[in-house]
């Protein structure tokens, strides 16, 4: 390519539309989410090399189309390197883009104590204690919690929870590490330090156990006892959904349900029914099951109404709306960061229908 096709193909791509710009982006690198990376830098990037010449020969433009993509999705990359100031942790640009039509709640928190009283915690905070608790910010979405011991030595249990659009990390008294997804709940038991090491879960979390041969680590999830020393697994049992599903990622645990018992195996998944005795096992794909907790959406042959109903858990959505069957199997994965229209817009592309968002429905057509 001439030097003269080049700088005709940098304004080219100072035309291209937002969209196609964001998902090239989201599609060709995976982003850092701890990393400050703007889209918008970029953009300024691309109009800084083309100098932004007004005119300029449309057959030209059609021509160098397809150049002007392919530059874009394979050399995005070297080019926020280059220009922007990529890694500097001083940047003020954000990571997460807010959504415009479903906005992103602020990261906060829910401490709910025995007694029935709520606190509100967010990245403001640095500490917060109470009779009942004691909470310390360690980072953004990160915190340390810990349900005090009372002292007539009744046991209860504390309560840490997330609200739509967030997730955060829980750090427990023995270095335990508890990723909590969006809209859910764990209960921490007032004698965890004395060895009782039990949680109650609503929703689903990815658990890095700290092992500790004296003290197993209980999660206690509708009909389901998880048992384990040391360990990392995931659980998701949400309230409206019929089954709860143990993945285990290192080590093993013990699951027990009604009159059933095994011990799972890395790779494996325990489905449990409240309906029902029995564990069925099965072999998963680790990273799909366990995706939420990088930050991503991720979806091989699933159906639309499993996705859509994903989706609902994450953004301000009450409720999906079905004006037509879809029978297809879509296989999809994308930033949580991401706008809800932007991902409807990429799933009507794979799954050849319309979506449209109405006073927080999701409505398919």
């Amino acid at each position: 390519m001439t030097v003269a096709e080049q700088e005709e193909l940098w304004r080219l791509m100072v035309e291209l539309p937002e969209e196609v710009v964001s998902s090239a982006v989201d599609e060709t690198i995976v982003v850092d989410m701890a990393a400050p990376f703007g889209k918008e830098d970029l953009r300024d990037v691309i109009r800084s090399e083309a100098g932004m010449t007004p005119k300029y020969r449309k057959t030209v433009f059609r021509r160098l189309y397809p150049y002007a993509a392919a530059v874009l999705i394979v050399g995005v990359l070297s080019v926020a390197i280059l220009k922007l100031d990529f890694w500097n942790a001083d940047s003020t640009v954000a990571v997460a883009l807010a959504p415009v039509d479903i906005t992103l709640p602020d990261n906060k928190a829910l401490i709910k104590l025995s007694d029935g009283s709520v606190l509100v915690v967010n990245d403001s905070l640095d500490r917060l204690e109470t009779a009942a608790v004691a909470v310390q910010r360690v980072a953004d979405g990160v915190y340390r919690f810990e349900a005090l011991p009372q002292q007539d030595g009744i046991e209860e249990y504390q309560s840490f929870s997330t609200p739509k659009g967030v997730s955060s990390q829980v750090i427990l008294p023995d270095g335990t590490k508890i990723g909590l997804n969006s809209s859910s709940e764990i209960f921490v038991s007032s004698n965890y330090k004395k060895g009782n090491r039990k949680i109650k879960l609503l929703g689903e979390a990815y658990f890095e156990v700290v092992k500790q041969v004296e003290s197993p680590f209980e999660v206690y999830v509708k009909d389901t006892k998880v048992k384990v020393l040391g360990t990392v697994f995931n659980i998701r049992s949400f309230p409206d959904e019929r089954e709860t599903k143990t993945t285990l990622t290192e080590g093993s645990v013990r699951i027990a349900h009604k009159d059933s018992e095994l011990v799972l195996r890395p790779g494996q998944q325990a489905v449990t029914y409240s309906t029902r005795a029995g564990i069925k096992v099965q072999q998963v794909d680790v990273e799909q099951e366990t995706g939420w907790k990088d930050g991503y959406f991720r979806f091989y042959e699933q159906p639309l109404n499993v996705i859509l109903d994903e989706l609902t858990r994450w953004y301000d959505i009450d409720e999906v709306l079905w004006q037509r069957s879809v029978s297809s199997r879509i296989s999809l994965s994308f930033a949580r960061t991401r706008s809800l229209n932007d991902l409807l817009k990429r799933i009507e592309r794979v799954a050849n229908v319309q979506i449209e968002v109405r006073e927080r429905r999701i409505i398919v057509k």
